[in-house]
């Protein structure tokens, strides 16, 4: 029986190993543990050690008291750390006279030797910490424990609260809206601003805040920081705030009957695969801008109203960037020149493909009903007309050429109609030819016959 269990339990590690998958194992004393006292005096802060293999992101929870420090993480907020290779330090507030318990549940973490590949930890791991209860005459009031008698007055550590219970920035909004507990936001001002007034007030009324009043504030990002401390413990809590204040543009370029700014930085913009950043020069300047493998350029622009977006910028022309996928390419939308609007043969109207309405044109002869053309922009930043066949799902360079204009149809229409009206001329005169030649023959023969 032993064997064929020992033969599974091989078995089964086998099969993990050939999976390619980390093995999810319970939290083990050798990936993560809990040190520190087994009991403190009621009102006494306290530390507890995380240690072990374990790394990754750590959640926090204690009942009966609070978390109101976290050191040696890679980064904390709230009640969540990173931990690395080394330890992290946990500082306790017990709340009252009941047994605190400290429980630390792996979020994101691996465990096992950190120098071979380890495996996903899964669960918790707990320390439980005994409350000492203080009576007036300085002795323990829990019975289980044999008192000692005091030589002099036990003093209860005095726990402090280092929260901030409300932060103020004159002008702007905190985002996201605050907590004590949260420690980072963001705000925007608008440009020109020079300087910005933040006020806060603490949880505590015998702990200082520092950084409040006014600030000098530059455009783009500014970071202040609030501090908060307490005059009986060397324990500091930081806030920081990050102040954006709007950029100007230095360089500006026309679009159709207005002017757009290239905006300095990318604030406020969504991320575009398949770009990274380059350096433009723009009015013997450099610009910020994006390019991808093909080498077409966006500018993020910002029109006189503040709105943003980004263009295409090809041949100092800009077109606005409306990425589309039709049939598996990748595509931006153009809006249809005026000279292209009304072409023979075609009618302009919204062509609908999967849902999604183009600017585009379609045939006027209904056999030609499940084709459409669209004016499009190819990723090199190349702009063609594109047939598009709807039943197959199929589109293509239109006739193989480059986008048609009206003048181009109208050549081609007064050149068939030349040849037309050639065409008719050279009839006329190889009939009268013929008709002359026929009545000169028999105008011959009767003349030779009278002889």
């Amino acid at each position: 029986m032993k064997r064929i269990k020992y033969f599974v339990c091989a078995l089964v590690a086998v099969l993990m190993l050939l999976s390619g998958k980390p093995v999810q194992a319970a939290i083990s004393s050798s990936d993560v543990s809990l040190s520190g006292p087994s009991s403190v005096n009621q009102g006494q802060s306290f530390n507890v050690t995380v240690s072990g293999n374990g790394i990754g992101t750590f959640q926090v929870s204690v009942s009966s008291g609070s978390l109101t420090a976290i050191s040696g993480a890679q980064g904390s907020s709230g009640s969540t750390f990173v931990k690395g290779s080394g330890n992290v330090t946990l500082t306790i507030s017990p709340s009252g006279t009941n047994t605190v318990t400290i429980t630390v549940t792996a979020i994101d973490a691996a465990g096992g030797d950190p120098s071979q590949e380890g495996y996903i930890l899964e669960g918790s791991v707990s320390k439980s910490v005994s409350i000492v209860a203080q009576s007036s005459g300085g002795s323990s009031s829990n019975t289980s424990r044999p008192s000692t008698p005091s030589t002099s007055n036990t003093t209860p550590v005095k726990t402090f609260n280092l929260n901030l219970s409300a932060i103020q920035v004159e002008g702007a909004s905190l985002t996201p809206d605050f907590s004590g507990d949260t420690v980072d936001y963001s705000v925007e001002l608008p440009k020109g601003t020079t300087s910005v007034t933040i006020s806060a007030s603490a949880a505590d009324s015998e702990v200082s805040v520092q950084g409040i009043g006014t600030h000098e504030v530059h455009e783009g990002n500014n970071v202040i920081e609030l501090t908060t401390h307490h005059p009986e413990t060397s324990t500091t809590k930081t806030y920081r705030i990050q102040v954006y204040v709007e950029e100007e543009p230095k360089v500006f370029l026309k679009y159709k009957d207005t002017e757009l700014g290239v905006y300095p930085s990318f604030h406020g913009s969504e991320t575009l695969e398949g770009f990274e950043n380059t350096e433009v020069t723009i009015q013997d300047q450099q610009v910020l801008g994006k390019v991808n493998e093909q080498g077409l350029i966006l500018l993020y622009m910002v029109e006189e109203s503040g709105e943003k977006a980004f263009y295409v910028y090809k041949d100092e022309v800009l077109y606005k960037y409306l990425p589309v996928t039709i049939a598996g390419r990748t595509f931006i939308s153009l809006e249809i020149p005026d000279d292209m609007k009304n072409m023979t043969g075609l009618i302009q109207q919204k062509i609908t493909i999967h849902d999604v309405e183009y600017d585009g044109w379609v045939f006027e002869d209904d056999s030609f009903s499940n084709y459409s053309l669209l004016y499009l922009m190819n990723e090199k930043g190349d702009i063609h007309l594109y047939q598009y066949e709807s039943t197959e799902g199929v589109i293509q360079l239109y006739s193989g050429a480059a986008a048609l204009r009206q003048e181009s149809v109208d050549a081609l229409r007064d050149e068939m109609n030349m040849m037309k009206i050639a065409l008719i001329a050279v009839s006329v005169i190889a009939v009268i030819i013929l008709g002359a030649g026929v009545g000169f023959y028999f105008y011959k023969k009767k003349m030779s016959g009278s002889h």
